[in-house]
């Protein structure tokens, strides 16, 4: 079998869409079930209507997740990758991760696009144009991606939904970080205790005690503790609730948006560029 062909993207940001995929799959299948990650070439000749958009001839990397789960009603699939919409029971989620994956994909001028069984199980596929070419916009815009990694410190990762909060150390320790996390405000004050942290990312609306006061309570305990607030609602509103972080990330949103904000706060090599300047 061929080689799969190069795709030009951001290694964090497909790895996101993998990890949510994945995370989505695992709850769907509950406690039995199967769970195959495939990837393979596709050389498309004549469009294809896909779920959410028309997929024009070309060559395309298809990464597809299945799993053997209860499936997706029809009348909801497009439903699903909203903002907020979400089919899990109250406080198991918020539904952000399809939307994420969503978004990236289509920044990286692909399709997504579902296939459903009732009772037999859901596919996930992504399709992702192949790219030939040495050199881009893409790749000469993109600043060095090593500049994204942490240099052993340890975040403190604080969110009431299960998935993020797995993402979300999955993903800083696949870039150098060492990861604590919590899941409420008093959890994660206790955390913090016992274990101390060179930064928190920590969601405003959660159960027992919010991020607000869990912030005041963790920069009285340390007042140089570097913080960044997440939430769902706007950055004003965020800013209002939080005015002791220091950043204030939306949701949904990419992960190496929230790994460029660790390297500001922590500080960066010598002679390296914020990710906000060219380079």
């Amino acid at each position: 079998e061929s080689a799969l062909w190069p795709v030009l993207g951001d290694p964090t940001q497909l790895h996101q869409v993998l990890l949510n995929l994945c995370v989505n799959a695992r709850d769907a299948i509950a406690e039995t079930g199967t769970i195959r990650i495939k990837a393979r070439n596709l050389d498309l000749e004549e469009p294809l209507q896909t779920t959410l958009a028309e997929l024009q001839p070309g060559k395309y990397i298809v990464l597809e997740v299945t799993d053997t789960g209860a499936g997706i009603p029809p009348e909801i699939i497009r439903k699903i990758f909203e903002p907020f919409f979400t089919t899990k029971e109250i406080g198991k989620g918020t539904g952000l991760g399809l939307s994420t994956v969503l978004a990236i994909v289509k920044n990286h001028h692909g399709v997504v696009n579902v296939a459903t069984v009732p009772g037999v199980g859901t596919t996930f596929s992504i399709y992702l144009p192949a790219c030939f070419e040495a050199g881009s916009e893409v790749a000469r815009d993109a600043w060095d991606k090593s500049l994204l990694m942490g240099k052993g410190e340890k975040i403190l990762m604080v969110d009431d939904e299960e998935a993020i909060v797995e993402i979300a150390r999955e993903m800083l320790q696949a870039h150098g970080y060492k990861v604590a996390v919590a899941t409420n405000g008093a959890e994660a004050i206790h955390v913090y205790q016992q274990q101390s942290a060179d930064a928190v990312v920590i969601d405003l609306m959660m159960p027992k005690v919010g991020g607000g006061p869990a912030i005041r309570t963790l920069r009285e305990l340390n007042p140089n503790l570097k913080v960044i607030a997440i939430t769902g609602a706007s950055i004003e509103e965020a800013k209002a609730a939080a005015p002791d972080a220091h950043c204030h990330l939306i949701k949904p949103f990419a992960f190496d948006e929230l790994l460029k904000m660790l390297r500001q706060l922590l500080g960066q090599p010598a002679g390296v560029p914020s990710p906000n300047q060219p380079v």
